[in-house]
């Protein structure tokens, strides 16, 4: 209840706002923010090798902007105790 006025003036203000909740690992919150990822490609002809190209594996997110909520934070904490997840490294790295 206490985001909802907030979130109304945000989007007002701007539109393109956008707003993500879930974050369950520093990866996934890393992935809402990814730059574009390239890849060189072989060009054949008639089996051999002749040049390479470069092609667009992922576009990323052009838009770096990001509205993470989490109703509960409790639940964040929880995920952050798991030995493997790197959700406080990479929140702690953002702050700075």
């Amino acid at each position: 209840m206490s985001w909802s006025g907030p979130r109304e003036l945000i989007r007002r203000a701007d539109p393109t706002w956008r707003e993500r909740s879930g974050a369950s690992s520093g990866e996934g919150l890393i992935y809402h923010v990814r730059d574009p990822r390239e890849e060189k490609q072989p060009i054949k002809e008639h089996g051999r090798v002749v040049g390479y190209e470069t092609i667009i594996v992922d576009h990323g997110e052009p838009d770096k902007r990001l509205g993470l909520v989490e109703p509960e934070f409790s639940t964040v904490l929880r995920r952050m105790e798991g030995e493997s997840n790197s959700l406080s490294a990479i929140i702690r790295q953002a702050w700075d």
